[in-house]
C-alpha cells in the first residue's frame, strides 16, 4: 500500500489480486490518511471474499435520522429543537450514505447557512460579530449529537480526537461562533 499526495489531499495505492486500486483518502492528515487508506484495502479484500462490512453503509441520513430521533429519551423540547434544526440539512444530506458524509461537505454546509444568515433582511448592514448565529450553531450541535449516535450504532467507525482540547468531535465539527470570535479578533 502506498500514500500519496495530489495537491492537499492524500491519496492511496494499492493492488489486490493483480488489480490495481486508486482511491481519495479524503485528508489532509498523514496519519490519519493512513488509517482510511487500509480500512479502504480492508474493504476491497471484505468485497472480494464477500465478509459482511461492520457498519451498515446501505442507510442514507434520513433513515438513520428517523432512528435517532425515536431513540431519544431527551426531554421533549430537546427533540423539538433537534427536529426544526433538522429542516435546514435533511434537504441537504438526506439521501447522502452515512459513511460519504465528510468534513468538507458538513464545512461547506456550515458556509452556506451563515451566508443566509448573514443575507436575512434583518442583518444587512450589520457587522458579523453583530449578527446572531444561535439557529446555525444550534444545527451544527444536533449533526454532532447524531454522528456520535451514528458511532455507537456501528454507522460510523470512530470519533476523531481534537488533540488541543482533548475534547471528541466528528470531523472537527465547530459552532460558528468560535469561527466568528476568532474573524473578531483580528478586526
Amino acid at each position: 500500500m502506498r500514500i500519496y499526495k495530489r495537491g492537499n489531499i492524500y491519496w492511496t495505492e494499492f493492488i489486490v489480486d493483480n488489480k490495481r486500486y486508486q482511491m481519495s483518502t479524503r485528508t489532509k492528515d498523514k496519519k490519519l490518511a493512513e488509517e482510511i487508506a487500509a480500512a479502504l484495502q480492508a474493504d476491497v479484500v471484505r468485497n472480494k471474499f464477500n465478509i459482511p462490512q461492520k457498519y451498515k453503509a446501505e442507510k442514507t441520513l434520513k433513515e438513520v435520522w428517523e432512528e435517532y430521533i425515536k431513540s431519544q429519551s431527551t426531554a421533549k423540547k430537546t427533540i423539538e429543537v433537534r427536529l426544526t434544526a433538522s429542516k435546514h440539512f435533511l434537504p441537504v444530506f438526506k439521501d447522502k450514505i452515512i459513511p460519504d458524509i465528510t468534513q468538507s461537505n458538513i464545512k461547506d454546509y456550515q458556509l452556506k447557512r451563515k451566508l443566509e444568515i448573514m443575507n436575512l433582511q434583518k442583518n444587512i448592514g450589520k457587522k458579523e460579530s453583530e449578527i446572531s448565529f444561535r439557529t446555525a450553531n444550534l444545527e451544527i450541535i444536533s449533526l454532532h449529537n447524531f454522528f456520535n449516535f451514528c458511532i455507537e450504532k456501528g454507522y460510523l467507525d470512530k470519533l476523531v480526537q481534537n488533540t488541543k482540547s482533548r475534547n471528541f468531535q466528528f470531523f472537527g465539527l465547530n459552532k460558528l461562533i468560535v469561527i466568528d470570535t476568532a474573524r473578531s479578533s483580528n478586526s
